[in-house]
C-alpha cells in the first residue's frame, strides 16, 4: 500500500514539474520565432517526463514547442523521433532521427551516432539511400558552384535542382540557386532574352546559308528590339564587324568553350550515375534523371581526328569535299523551327568537324589548293555557326 502511495506521489510530482516548466515558459513571454536553446532544453525535460509515462502524443506536442523555440536543436528532434516511434510512426520517426543526426554532426558526435543507429534500426535500406544521396550532394554542389562562378548559369541551376530534389531545403543549394536566378534576371527580361536568342540563331543560320543581306536585316531588327539582351548585344557586334566570318582563333575559342561546358555537364551526369549505382537494389524515390544524350563536340573532334589520320594521302581531297557536301546538305535542312532541325544541325556539325580535321591534314601534307582553301574557310564558318546554334538551343 505504501509503495502505491509513493508511486502516486512520484507521478503527481512529475506531472507538476511538467506543468511548472510549461507555465514558466509561457509566463516568461516565450517567443516561438526566436531561437532559444535554453528554453528548448527546459521544455525537453517535460517531454522526457511525459515520454517515461507513455504519453507519447503529449510529449510530441512539447517537442514541437521546443523546436518552435529552436528548430536546430538536435536533442529535440531526437526526443520527437522517440515519441513518434512509440506512437507506431516509423516513417516519421526515421525522418526525425535523420534530422537529429544531421544537426548533431557538429558538436555532439555521441547523439549523432545514437540517432544514426536508431534510424538504421528502423530501416537499414533507407539509411543506405540517405548516405548515397549525401554522397551525391557532396559531388554535385562543388560542380554547381564552379559552373556558377564560370558564368554557366544554366548548368549551375541544373545541378542545384538535383541537390534540392535529393534534399529539399538544402541551404547552400537554395542560396546558389537564388543567386544564379538573380544573375539570369539581370541579363534582361527572360522572355525577351529567349526571343533574342531565337532571332540570333536564325541570323547565324542565314549567314551560313550565304544569305548575308537577310542576316544583316534581321541583326538590325534584333539590335533595335532587344539591345539589352545578350542576343541583342551580339547582333550589334556582328553589324559592327559587317557580318564577317569568324577567324580561325574565334572558331577554336568557341570550340574550347563548348567542350568545357560539356565536361561540366558530363561530371554532373557521372555523379548522378555513380550515386544510382551505389543504391544497388534499393527501391526508393527516383534520383534525378541525367540529361538525355547530347551532341558532344569533344567526341566529334576526337572521332574526326582519328578518321583523318587513317585516310590515305591520295584520298584526302576527295574525303574533304565529300564531308563538305554532306555538311551543306544537312545545314540546308537545319533552319531554326524546321522539322528535325536539331537532327540535321547535329549531322551538319559532325560533317564540318570532319572537314576541319581533314583540312588540317591537307595543310600538313601541303596539298591545299585555292578551291579547298575557299571551301575550308566556308566550312570553318559553318562549323562556328553550327556550334552557336547548338548553344542557343540549350538556353
Amino acid at each position: 500500500m505504501r509503495m502505491t502511495v509513493r508511486n502516486g506521489e512520484v507521478h503527481t510530482r512529475m506531472r507538476r514539474s511538467v506543468l511548472v516548466l510549461l507555465l514558466l515558459a509561457l509566463c516568461a513571454g516565450w517567443n516561438a520565432s526566436a531561437a532559444d536553446r535554453e528554453t528548448a532544453l527546459a521544455l525537453l525535460q517535460g517531454a522526457e517526463a511525459l515520454l517515461q509515462q507513455g504519453q507519447h502524443s503529449k510529449a510530441v506536442e512539447v517537442c514541437d514547442r521546443a523546436l518552435a523555440s529552436d528548430a536546430a536543436c538536435a536533442e529535440a528532434w531526437f526526443a520527437k523521433a522517440r515519441c513518434q516511434e512509440g506512437m507506431g510512426l516509423p516513417g516519421d520517426a526515421f525522418a526525425s532521427y535523420r534530422k537529429a543526426e544531421t544537426l548533431a554532426r557538429e558538436g555532439n558526435p555521441r547523439l549523432m551516432r545514437q540517432a544514426h543507429d536508431a534510424a538504421e534500426k528502423i530501416s537499414p535500406g533507407l539509411i543506405r539511400l540517405g548516405e548515397a544521396d549525401e554522397a551525391l550532394i557532396q559531388k554535385l554542389l562543388p560542380l554547381a558552384q564552379a559552373a556558377q562562378e564560370a558564368g554557366h548559369l544554366e548548368t549551375a541551376l541544373e545541378a542545384y535542382a538535383i541537390v534540392l530534389n535529393l534534399e529539399p531545403g538544402h541551404k547552400a543549394a537554395e542560396d546558389g540557386q537564388r543567386e544564379a536566378q538573380k544573375t539570369l534576371l539581370q541579363r534582361g527580361d527572360l522572355v525577351e532574352s529567349q526571343l533574342a536568342e531565337a532571332m540570333l540563331s536564325e541570323i547565324w543560320y542565314l549567314m551560313g546559308a550565304g544569305k548575308k543581306s537577310e542576316a544583316r536585316q534581321m541583326a538590325g531588327d534584333l539590335s533595335k528590339r532587344y539591345p539589352k539582351t545578350n542576343g541583342g548585344r551580339e547582333a550589334i557586334q556582328l553589324l559592327a564587324a559587317d557580318l564577317k566570318a569568324p577567324k580561325k582563333e574565334d572558331v577554336a575559342a568557341l570550340s574550347r568553350q563548348v567542350v568545357a561546358e560539356e565536361q561540366r555537364r558530363e561530371k554532373i551526369r557521372e555523379a548522378v550515375q555513380s550515386a544510382q549505382a551505389q543504391l544497388g537494389e534499393i527501391s526508393a524515390k527516383p534520383a534525378v534523371q541525367p540529361r538525355a544524350e547530347e551532341v558532344s563536340v569533344a567526341k566529334l573532334e576526337r572521332s574526326a581526328e582519328d578518321e583523318a589520320k587513317s585516310v590515305d594521302k591520295a584520298q584526302l581531297s576527295a574525303k574533304f569535299k565529300e564531308a563538305y557536301a554532306a555538311g551543306k546538305a544537312e545545314y540546308a535542312q537545319a533552319a531554326p523551327g524546321a522539322t528535325d532541325n536539331q537532327k540535321h544541325l547535329a549531322a551538319a556539325l559532325e560533317a564540318f568537324t570532319r572537314c576541319e580535321a581533314l583540312y588540317l591534314k591537307l595543310e600538313e601534307q601541303k596539298l591545299l589548293t585555292p578551291e579547298i582553301e575557299n571551301l575550308g574557310q566556308e566550312a570553318s564558318m559553318l562549323r562556328y555557326g553550327c556550334m552557336k546554334m547548338t548553344i542557343l538551343t540549350k538556353l
